[in-house]
Order: structure tokens, then sequence, then C-alpha cells
């Protein structure tokens, strides 16, 4: 009905004379908006009415006619008498049923039987009230509007509200055409309107007792139409001065109160009230002094306050609270000036203290009845309204916010401290808002001094406050409210630090202060709603606690990321030098490392709470530290010289010691698979940290030019995967931790990506390595090159070795020997075809240069030999053993030596590089022939086995 109200007003406000810059739509639908609260309250009456003649109690019927602010079962279903056995055709899936026509089904369903051919339905006994938790929020806002407006056109007394609606819309109709036709002179025509309102006033007086919703509506219109006639006579035509249309605005206020508390009316005071406040803004010329229109204030919220001190209505104190602090907040932007803080600073003061003490009043006479109610708009509302307004009156003061923020941190502990006296259960909810607020502002009170990025911060603590108290009170609207003032803070957080100014002093700084603030109230929350809902998982929820159940987890992620922007800022941070300039802090190079530290140590702290607290979203960070520290690694050794600069020797043992006790803290749980692959990351983190000892070690020693560097990195791999290798897979050691549970994750996964190192480095060794042994001699096969791979092949194997004896399962490729035997065999073979490539180099003065290796008729020749010689080997050694596949491979690598000395050789006429090949290959072919001229048979199964 208040959404139809205001939709009527501005209807009437496009009659009015002036259109948009005269009556205007916005004051049309206000003052509508405030007679649909009369119309409610006819419906509210009404209901109480049937309720009554129904049998219902008057505390019941109140109750049902007042709005819930906490969970609790009402009497309305006691007064439904259980079913006889008659069938009752009532429409079940009605929600907006009101009150009264169920009472009245229940009372005619042992007097109206149905005809037996009706479809019936039973009506199943009312619920019994439990004293459980509440279940889940109500319908949404939106629901609610609709249901409301079915209910206004639809129930209570249709005929009553139509008509005040529809006689107030034609007396605006009236007036308007009489203006433009001339008929009646303007005096006459708002006296005219203004006798009716009168008339309205005293019929509806009058029969304030026989029907007292019809009466409720009748003096709701009269009041309305009363401040229009005085608006339109006072602005419109200037016939009433200012002095007197404020008085009579005055007047029609106290009368509209004294008629509310005679009657009981919460909707006449609303009316009331809300036309006391805009009577000296109707009435206004632009030339008031805020000194008097304040001290109006002040009385009108004395009266708020006195009305407070009997009567618990929460609309006309939210009325009174919208008014005061939103036109005190636009004559603050407007008008405004720092030497108006005197006569100023003690008005917002007495405000804020009345609307607290109003808040204090409400909390105490809904206590009796609700249990622990706490209004969360006026208890956090008003110190964020009020703390808004306080920086706007002392921003000309170096310190005025940071002891405001001190003196209502004050405030709120004293006053919390007081009610905890009393020792009132009831209140306890009260006291644990105030001491909150009050820790909020001594928490911000310092950091204000330095930055006013503050009151983004004060938004974040606000909202995590509002939504923890609406947990408490169950309260949907409370929370929403909460989240987008989270949500509002982030935004205008990133917005600031667009233009970020000097910062001083370390830490205690608006740029890292501010974010830790908003990260604080975001994993507050989180844990809030983690605790209120349960674990993920746990228990479907619906509705708006699915949303909050489903937005627990992302919010403390969004709370760790702001926490880690703080780190960012701080090391980002820019401070003022000693001649004027602006100077970073930390270098860009000594940013990365201790922010990888910092990530490091708030995972551990996050992953230890969620262990011992049972919060499994606070371990995501511990789990994720592995791949993380993986790649500030990478990071690091594509920027750096080495890993344990710019800071790195303070960070990286730091980071590893923090992995290590994460992994054991969340070994304590049941491990997932991820956390298989987080030990696995280790001993590749373990690589990346030796490795970049090993390269700044040599490059050090400048062996790089020579083959010790590439000989000393392989024989390092070599060595970790075997010592690492040893580590894990002996059994004497399984015994302990982390071997007992992860050896497969270490001995497996972690090295797999180390063997591969190794054989790859290997490789390039042997392709690129010439052998350069200074200040010793070249000797084949006795060099760093040479003897770096062979260590390499033999660790390799020996690996493999002691993988197949641990018997965890592994690939297929990696159990079957030939698999095996053919990978070492191809590097093997690689390095022995390097081997002469680098005995040509040393001793035949080839130059190590590719494609004059490859043009060089003696590699050519000892090629075709070598090869020849390595498929005689083999296909002999087949042949004794009975080995198919090895003769298969030799002859291949038989008749691939053939077809280069068909293609290559056959060129080098006259050399004698050519007759060599030739006849060389030829006398290890006629050997080959004479030992093993055919491949050996298949063998069974077993036989096989047992060869292998």
């Amino acid at each position: 009905m208040i959404i139809w109200g205001a939709i009527w007003g501005a209807v009437f406000g496009l009659f009015a004379d002036g259109g948009w810059y005269g009556f205007g739509v916005v004051p049309g639908a206000i003052l509508g908006a405030l007679a649909g609260l009369t119309l409610r309250s006819a419906v509210d009456s009404r209901v109480a009415a049937q309720l009554k003649r129904a049998g219902t109690s008057a505390p019941a019927a109140r109750v049902l006619a007042e709005p819930i602010t906490a969970p609790r079962t009402t009497a309305a279903a006691a007064a439904v008498p259980e079913p006889t056995g008659q069938a009752v055709d009532i429409d079940l899936s009605a929600p907006s049923a009101s009150a009264s026509a169920m009472a009245a089904a229940a009372t005619d369903v042992t007097t109206a039987p149905l005809p037996q051919s009706r479809p019936t339905r039973r009506v199943p006994p009312p619920p019994k009230p439990t004293s459980g938790p509440a279940g889940p929020s109500g319908p949404s806002v939106a629901d609610q509007a609709i249901v409301r407006a079915k209910d206004w056109l639809f129930g209570g007394n249709t005929v009553a509200r139509l008509g005040a609606l529809l006689l107030f819309i034609g007396l605006a109709f009236l007036a308007r055409f009489a203006v433009e036709q001339g008929l009646v002179p303007p005096q006459l025509r708002l006296a005219g309107i203004g006798l009716v309102a009168i008339v309205l006033l005293v019929i509806g007086f009058r029969l304030r007792e026989k029907k007292a919703g019809y009466a409720l509506t009748l003096q709701g219109a009269g009041v309305a139409i009363l401040y229009l006639t005085l608006f339109a006579a006072f602005r419109l035509y200037g016939f009433l001065p200012a002095a007197m249309a404020f008085g009579l605005m005055v007047a029609v206020c106290a009368g509209s109160a004294l008629l509310a508390v005679l009657q009981d009316s919460r909707a006449l005071a609303v009316i009331g009230v809300a036309g006391g406040f805009l009577a000296p803004i109707l009435a206004s010329t632009g030339q008031g002094d805020h000194v008097a229109l304040f001290s109006y204030y002040t009385v009108l919220n004395l009266g708020i306050l006195a009305v407070a001190w009997r009567k618990d209505w929460r609309l006309l104190n939210l009325v009174g609270f919208v008014f005061t602090f939103g036109i005190a907040t636009v004559w603050g932007v407007l008008r405004y000036r720092p030497e108006q803080f005197a006569s100023t600073q003690p008005f917002l003061a007495l405000f804020f203290v009345l609307y607290v003490a109003i808040a204090v009043l409400f909390a105490h006479r809904r206590a009796t009845r609700l249990g622990d109610p706490v209004d969360a708009t006026l208890v956090f509302g008003v110190p964020l309204i009020g703390f808004g307004l306080q920086a706007g009156l002392v921003r000309h003061l170096e310190y005025g916010l940071a002891f405001s923020a001190l003196a209502l941190a004050l405030f709120y502990l004293l006053l919390a401290a007081a009610l905890l006296q009393r020792r009132r259960d009831e209140q306890r909810l009260l006291s644990e808002s105030f001491i909150a607020l009050g820790v909020i502002f001594a928490t911000v009170a310092v950091p204000l001094a330095l930055d006013a990025r503050w009151t983004t911060a004060a938004w974040a603590l606000e909202g995590a406050a509002i939504i923890w108290v609406g947990l408490r009170q169950q309260r949907q609207l409370a929370r929403t409210f909460g989240l987008l003032l989270l949500a509002g803070a982030g935004l205008a957080f990133v917005q600031h630090l667009a233009y970020r100014p000097p910062q001083n002093w370390p830490v205690a700084n608006a740029d890292f202060f501010g974010a830790l603030l908003l990260a604080a109230s975001a994993i507050f929350v989180s844990r809030q709603w983690s605790v209120h809902h349960g674990a993920p998982g746990t228990e479907k929820r619906t509705g708006f606690a699915a949303v909050e159940q489903s937005l627990a987890a992302p919010l403390f992620l969004y709370g760790f990321a702001w926490w880690l922007g703080a780190l960012w800022l701080e090391l980002t941070r820019v401070q003022m030098g000693a001649a004027g300039f602006v100077l970073p802090v930390f270098a860009p190079a000594d940013r990365l490392l201790p922010l990888m530290a910092g990530f490091a140590l708030s995972s551990a702290v996050a992953g230890r709470f969620g262990v011992r607290r049972d919060w499994p979203v606070a371990t995501w960070p511990a789990y994720a530290l592995a791949p993380v520290l993986l790649a500030f690694a990478v990071l690091g050794t594509l920027e750096f010289r080495h890993l344990f600069e710019h800071y790195g020797w303070i960070c990286w043992p730091l980071a590893i010691t923090m992995h290590l006790l994460v992994l054991r803290w969340l070994d304590a749980r049941e491990p997932a698979r991820w956390f298989t692959a987080a030990h696995a990351l280790g001993v590749m983190l373990l690589i990346f940290l030796a490795g970049s000892v090993a390269v700044e070690l040599i490059d050090r020693a400048r062996l790089w030019n020579t083959s010790w560097g590439p000989a000393a990195a392989v024989t390092g791999l070599a060595v970790l995967l075997v010592g690492v290798g040893a580590l894990a897979i002996s059994r004497p050691m399984q015994a302990r931790w982390p071997m007992d549970r992860f050896a497969r994750a270490y001995g497996w996964y972690g090295l797999l990506p180390v063997a591969l190192l190794v054989f790859l480095g290997a490789l390039l060794t042997s392709l690129s390595q010439r052998g350069d042994a200074a200040p010793l001699p070249y000797v084949p096969l006795v060099n760093p090159t040479d003897l770096s791979v062979l260590l390499a092949a033999a660790t390799l194997w020996q690996w493999r070795e002691r993988l197949l004896a641990s018997g965890w399962p592994l690939p297929s490729q990696l159990r079957e020997r030939p698999v095996a035997l053919a990978t070492i065999g191809a590097l093997l073979f690689v390095w022995l075809n390097t081997v002469w490539l680098r005995i040509v180099h040393h001793f035949f003065g080839v130059v190590w240069d590719g494609r004059r290796l490859f043009e060089s008729f003696l590699v050519q020749a000892g090629y075709a030999l070598l090869w020849t010689a390595t498929a005689v080997a083999l296909m002999v050694f087949a042949s004794r053993r009975g080995a198919r596949a090895p003769w298969l491979v030799g002859a291949g690598l038989l008749g691939l030596t053939v077809l280069k000395l068909a293609l290559i050789d056959l060129s080098n006429a006259g050399g004698t590089e050519r007759i060599v090949a030739f006849i060389g290959v030829g006398a290890l072919m006629l050997i080959v022939g004479y030992l093993a001229p055919l491949p050996p048979q298949m063998k069974p199964a077993a036989s096989q086995a047992e060869v292998a």
C-alpha cells in the first residue's frame, strides 16, 4: 500500500500547478507513501478485530500485525480449531490469504457443510511451535511487495481504502480544473480543500471506537490533505508568510502525533513526524538559520524519544533517523563552512546520542516479547552516517577524525559495560554489538590520522558487524545490506588506490592498514557464514541461506587476497625523500621474494587455524603453497641471477620451513590426492633452489665455456636423483614422516621430473660438449663430458631398479625391461657417436662445428665402422641369448649403415676414408653372417619372462 500511495501521490503531483517545478512528482510520491502507511494501519486494525472475534487474544493480534524482527512463534495458529472431519474448501496455496479469512473459515467449519460432489481438501492441523533455531529466511522483498499489494487490493476494508484514495485524487482533479477554468478564487479553493481535510479528521476521530481501521484511514487522508493545502498556500500562491506556514505545519505535526498516541496508531505518528520534518523545508525561503533548523529538529527527536519510551514503533524511529541525518547530510554538503563548526558539532553529537538511546529503548521494550532483539539499522546505521558527517565537520582539523573515532570507541565501550552490568540476558546481543562498534572505532582511530581511505575501511567493518547481527537475529535484509557494504568498500578502496600519496610510516599507513581491515572484515564474515550454515555439503540450504553458504569460501579467498594486497601495497610504498623527491621504499627487484615469504607465512597461519577449527576453506592457501612457491622460483630464475639474492637468503628458508610445517599439519587430516602432489612439488622446488645455486657457482667459476660446467650440472642432478631416491625408496626409512605415507610422492612423482632432466641433460651434454677438460688433457672416455653421461645412464638405471623393488604401482612402460633398455641404449648410442666426434676433433684437428664434422669423410667412415660394430655386437648377443628384438635392432642399424655408405661415403672419390669404411663394414657383416645370420625364433611367454 505504501507503493500504491507513492504512485497515486506522484499522479496527483502531475496535476498540481507548477509541474515538476511547483508541487512536483517527488513530494507527491512522498506524501502518498505516508498516506499508504495510514491505509496499512487500517489493515492491521481490521486483522486484529477479526482475530478478536475469532477468539484470538489482543496481544497475539498485535504480534501478527507488527513486523517480525526476530524468530518467534505466534499464537495465530492457536486461534484455528482442529478439523472435525468435515471437508473445507480453502485455497491453501495462496500465500496472501489474510488472517481474518482463515479465522472465519475456521469458525464456520462445523456449520457450513459442502456439497458432496465438490472436490474437498482436508485442513491439516496447525504445526506445533518449536523452540529450535529459526529456519531459512522468508520470501524476498519483491515477493513481499507483491503479496502486500494483493492484500491491499483484496484484503481488509477495500472499499474504505479505495474511497479515501479516490476522494483524494478527485479533490486534486477538482482543484486543477478550477484553476484552469478560473471558476473559483484560489483562496476559496484552498479553504474548501482544507475544510474537507478537517471534516475527514473529525469524522475519523469520532469513528475511532466503532470502526478503527476506517477511522484511521480518514484521519491519515485528512492530515495529508492539510499538509498539501498549507504547502500550496505558501509556495504556489504566496497567501501565507513563511513563519505562519511553518507554524501551521508544526501544529499539524503535533496534532497528528497526539492523535496517534491517543489511538495507538503508528501510521498516524509516522505521517505527523514526516510532515514535521518536511515543514521547515516546504516553508523555507532559502534564508534560514541552521541553528534554528537543528533546534527544531532536536525538539522533534525528543518527541520521538518520548514515544520510544512507551512504544516500540520501529518505523517511527526509522523515519526520524532518515529525515534527521538525511537533511543534515544535504545541508552539510551544500551549506556547511568550517567557521560553523562550533554551532554544528553539538547538534550532531546530540542527534547521535538521541538515536543511540532510541535503539536501546527499542531493544529494551522488544526484549520482553521477542528475546534479544536489535534494530540493526539504528545500531549500525547511526555510527556509520554519524561518523561520515563527523568526517565532514572536522576535515579542516589535522587529527579531528582520529579523535572522533577514539571518542566513539570510548562511548560504545562504556555503554556496553553499563548494559552488561545490568546482567539482562535479553540485551546481550545489543551489548555485544556495542562492544564490536567500540573495538572497530578503537582500531581505526590511529590510522584515521594518516589517510581518508579509512572511511571505506570503516564501511567494511560496519558491513561485517551488520552481517554478524543479521545472522544472530535471522534478518535477511540486514545481511544483504552488510554484504553490499563490503563490496562497496572494496570498490571504493580500489578507486582511491589510483591516487597514492607518499607514506612515510611503515605499516601504520592508510594503504596497508585499510587493506588489512578490508581483509579482516571479509574473513570474519566468511567464518560467521561457515559456522552458521555449516560446512559445504553437510546440509542442503535454500533461499538466501544457500547463497550465503555458497559465498562463504569465495569471501574467504577475497579477504585473503586483500591481505596479500596489503602486503603488496606496503612493498610498493613510496615516501618523501630528504631532498623532496618521491622515492620507493623497496626496489622493484626486492619486492617479489618478500611477497612470496608473506604468502607462505600467511598460508601456514591460515592452514593451522583451518585444521584446528575444522574450517576447510582456510586450508586452501596452504594446499596451494607448493605450486605458488614453485611459480615464484620460476619467476625468480627468469628475473634474477640466482634465487638467493634480493632478500632470497631470508625468504627461501622461511618459505621452505612454512612448507614443511604446512605439510605436517595438513597430514593430520585425511590427505587428499592433491596433498600427494604438494609433497612431490617440494622436490621440484628443491631442484630450482639447488640448480640456482649450482648455476651461480659455475658462472662465477667461469666454467660454462668448458666441459666442466655442463658436466657438473648433470652430475648434480644425478646425485639429487640418487640421494632423494635412496631416502624415499629405502625400506628402513619408511617408518618416519613423511616417508611413512608419502614415499611414493617423493620417490616416483617427485623424482620423475628429475629423471627427465638427467636424461635430457646427458643428451644435450653429449651433443654440445667437445670434451675440453682444461687444464687437464683430453682423454677419451675419461673426461668430464663422458663421465657425466655414463653417470647419468647408470643413475637412471639404478633409479628404475629401486622403483621396481619398491612394489609401488608403476606405468607398464617403466616395468617392461625392453623399453628401459631401449631408452638407456638410445642415450648410450648417441653418446658413443659423440665420443668419436670428440676424438676426431682433438686428435685429427676437425673443427668442432656441425657442418664441418658432417662434411668430414673421416667422421663418416668412422660412423660406418662404429655402427657396423654396434650392429654386430647386438646381433651376436641376441643370437647367443635367443632374444629376437636386439637382433632386429642390429639388423636395422646395419641396413642404415649400408644406406649411408651408398648416399654419403660413396661420394668420397679417391678418399681413403671411403675404402676403410667399405672394407670395415663388409668384414663386420661377414662376421655377422657367420655368427648370427637369422633372427632367433620366438620363445614361449614363460621363457620370455625368464629371459627378461
